[in-house]
């Protein structure tokens, strides 16, 4: 299974694509994926018009009353008819109102979004699925709800450890939205601390580690992270070397020596691709760097 840091870094780190996933529907299994019939958004114009229309229909008879009133009547009358209209308006006005609310929440359900992630994780969806999911998300405001929603997840799955490591990599697509400065410090750190759990739970745990050490890999060079960074993906190697070798593991070479490459030592940053290419010749992507700091 693909770690699921590297599918979030596709959607912090590079455009995401619009996608039409809903996750707010009654999911339909197609071929061991969820697939949901996309609805329309409250129609707050139609309201406002039917509302119109019933304003004028009130309106004539209001008139027509009028003209049948005896000439003596008072404006009590008029008043009394003016307060119906305003009472009939006031109404509908409520009902649309409510219609609107609820149309809202049956469109999106926060444990069944979160279902439906779980889903997707079970049936080893792809990094666009996983990009669509988060993007509807977004798209609809609800990514605090669903955030929560993960939150108390991991809480009552305390040792749960792929529970934890959503929850971390559910922070990192939060901290996409912060803005720059503190909150992103903020939602950086809680997912940093939602992978150390994990890891207390297991600390040989490769996707735990892993996701750690790449969220740690991006901290502004200012914070001094790259250095603990480059700790944890040396432990990951150590670790990696004592299972059997795993497709996703080349992604360990990579990312360690792009960190040594930053840090200004070109030559071991060369050495880990070379370990890494011998391990995994078939990673297009190790030889690519291989190549290219050969040529330098």
């Amino acid at each position: 299974m693909k770690p699921l840091t590297t599918i979030l870094l596709s959607v912090l780190f590079s455009a995401v694509a619009a996608g039409a996933l809903v996750v707010v529907m009654d999911p339909a299994e197609v071929e061991g994926q969820v697939v949901q019939p996309p609805m329309e958004s409250p129609d707050l114009e139609q309201f406002d018009r039917r509302l119109a229309a019933q304003e004028e229909l009130l309106r004539d008879l209001s008139v027509k009353l009028e003209l049948r009133a005896p000439k003596s009547s008072d404006s009590s009358r008029t008043e009394d008819l003016e307060s119906v209209v305003r009472r009939v308006l006031a109404k509908e006005r409520a009902l649309a109102e409510a219609e609107s609310v609820t149309t809202s929440a049956e469109r999106f359900n926060v444990t069944r979004a979160h279902d439906q992630f779980l889903r997707l994780q079970q049936a080893g969806a792809s990094d666009q699925e996983f990009a669509e999911f988060w993007n509807e998300i977004r798209t609809r405001g609800s990514l605090d709800e669903l955030l929560t929603a993960f939150e108390e997840y991991a809480l009552t799955n305390p040792n749960d450890i792929e529970a934890q490591i959503e929850l971390g990599n559910a922070y990192l697509v939060r901290l996409e939205d912060a803005t720059t400065g503190p909150e992103m410090g903020q939602w950086a750190m809680k997912a940093d601390g939602a992978f150390d759990k994990a890891l207390e739970l297991d600390e040989t745990n490769w996707e735990a580690r892993f996701s750690k050490a790449v969220s740690l890999s991006f901290w502004p060079p200012i914070f001094g992270k790259q250095g603990e960074a480059i700790s944890q993906f040396e432990t990951l190697l150590q670790q990696q070397a004592k299972v059997a070798p795993d497709s996703d593991h080349a992604q360990t070479y990579i990312f360690l020596g792009n960190l040594y490459q930053q840090q200004g030592d070109p030559e071991k940053a060369m050495e880990i691709w070379a370990q890494g290419n011998a391990a995994f010749p078939e990673s297009s992507a190790l030889s690519k760097k291989l190549d290219a700091a050969t040529e330098n």
